[in-house]
């Protein structure tokens, strides 16, 4: 299931955004451009937009942004339809690990 544009987002998601300081409009860019799903389990996936679509997406939206989507990740829920959480991708989380 591909996320539809402006989905929402839990009240967890919303805590976890304005805990990072990720702005929602980020997250909603992230939904409409992400390149790489992956399934985490539960029903939920985990979304991502690889170096090269955040460098391509750069040219159009200008290098802050695609420097930001490129280190970022969102798990999705299919069942729900909604974002779970939102959270900075380091490269540290090996089952969020962005394989395509």
């Amino acid at each position: 299931m591909r996320p539809a544009k402006h989905q929402e987002m839990t009240d967890h998601a919303l805590r976890r955004c304005q805990q990072r300081g990720i702005p929602s409009s980020i997250v909603r860019t992230l939904l409409d451009h992400h390149d790489l799903d992956r399934d985490v389990g539960s029903g939920c996936r985990v979304l991502r937009v690889s170096r090269r679509q955040a460098r391509g997406e750069g040219r159009k939206l200008g290098p802050q942004v695609a420097r930001r989507l490129e280190s970022l990740a969102v798990i999705w829920s299919d069942v729900t339809g909604q974002v779970v959480t939102v959270f900075r991708d380091d490269g540290t989380h090996r089952r969020y690990a962005a394989r395509a």
